[in-house]
């Protein structure tokens, strides 16, 4: 087994608290909350039950293009009160996987999560080692490639906690024992979203995803209808919803801070409903202002 060690090895435990987002064995992650991208048509998506008699159920992207323009990702846009809580108390990612037909070009197939602005980008990549003659997942964190020889599903988990207002300590574990600690430095900019999948590059890859959750270290608050974080439920909220009505990420319309409920991804009947059933509340402070 191949190892480009970083750290001392040791056991390695996770601390969650409320779950963002997951995806699990075979579903497919459209139904999961996912909002997929795809260009170009030489990847393919399907479900795989019982992968090699092992028990496992994935969902595979086979990119079979070496296109640099050809990509398929599922992505999840955070809201506002998911955001604050990771950047303020931290994030748990784990993932399972089998690396089926191993990329010559590290981070064609990939995992990124970015927590939004003052937020530590974190990025997951997976190929095969310089030579290509060992199957290895190479990790990439913070530019920095962790190499593990795989014969299967691995489970690689990642937690990072912030410790000052512009820095924190990631630890990332393949398989239960550590392989790489450090602390990152708090940058990054723009929507706040997390994604996975095959990203456009010259290799071809298979990928067969059997879990990925992400979670925060501490709860999150529950949606409310104050959908412009004004501390009050009014009329200036529910015209924000009408005007994403039925709008989609990608669409010009779109808000995702009016993505109030489930199913997410869309503007509906459902957020709606929030907003209805916290008409004309208003936080205390707001109160006191007036």
């Amino acid at each position: 087994m191949l190892f480009l060690l970083m750290g001392t090895l040791a056991s390695f435990s996770i601390t969650e608290g409320d779950t963002i987002i997951t995806h699990s064995g075979a579903q497919d992650p459209i139904y999961e909350g996912w909002f997929q991208v795809l260009t170009g048509s030489d990847i393919i998506t399907y479900d795989l039950l019982n992968d090699g008699n092992t028990g496992i159920d994935a969902w595979v992207i086979d990119d079979n293009s070496t296109s640099t323009s050809d990509a398929l990702i599922c992505r999840c846009e955070l809201r506002r009160a998911e955001q604050e809580a990771l950047n303020e108390q931290g994030w748990t990612v784990r993932v399972k996987i089998k690396v089926a037909d191993f990329p010559t070009e590290l981070g064609s197939a990939f995992l990124k999560m970015q927590p939004g602005i003052g937020g530590a980008e974190f990025q997951l990549g997976f190929g095969s080692d310089t030579n290509d003659d060992l199957d290895c997942i190479i990790v990439s964190i913070d530019g920095s490639p962790i190499y593990h020889e795989t014969i299967g599903y691995d489970i690689v988990e990642v937690q990072w906690t912030p410790t000052s207002s512009d820095n924190g300590e990631l630890t990332m574990s393949i398989n239960g024992t550590t392989r790489y600690h450090t602390h990152i430095g708090m940058y990054g900019s723009g929507s706040p979203y997390i994604e996975w999948g095959a990203q456009g590059s010259a290799a071809v890859a298979q990928v067969n995803w059997n879990l990925i959750t992400v979670d925060s270290v501490a709860d999150i608050p529950a949606p409310t209808g104050d959908v412009n974080n004004d501390q009050r439920v009014d009329l200036l909220d529910l015209r924000l919803v009408a005007k994403a009505w039925l709008a989609r990420p990608g669409d010009d319309a779109w808000n995702k801070e009016c993505d109030l409920a489930a199913p997410r991804n869309m503007v509906d009947v459902n957020d709606l409903l929030i907003v209805a059933e916290d008409w004309l509340e208003e936080e205390p402070d707001a109160k006191a202002l007036f």
